[in-house]
């Protein structure tokens, strides 16, 4: 039997300290994917998406 992984929001958080927006054209990936959780995403990461991290956590 496997063990289970405990994870807290918290724990998940710091993994992305310092993760941001990128200027221009190109959207940054990891905060792309955080926002298509939601249904009504944005089409760039030039938006508030601090609300879709705490969403994921």
């Amino acid at each position: 039997m496997m063990d289970s992984i405990q994870l807290t929001a918290f724990d998940l958080a710091t993994r992305f300290t310092g993760i941001k927006e990128i200027e221009g054209f190109d959207d940054n990936p990891q905060i792309m994917a955080m926002l298509k959780l939601d249904n009504s995403w944005p089409e760039n990461d030039e938006v508030a998406w601090c609300s879709a991290f705490t969403r994921v956590c």
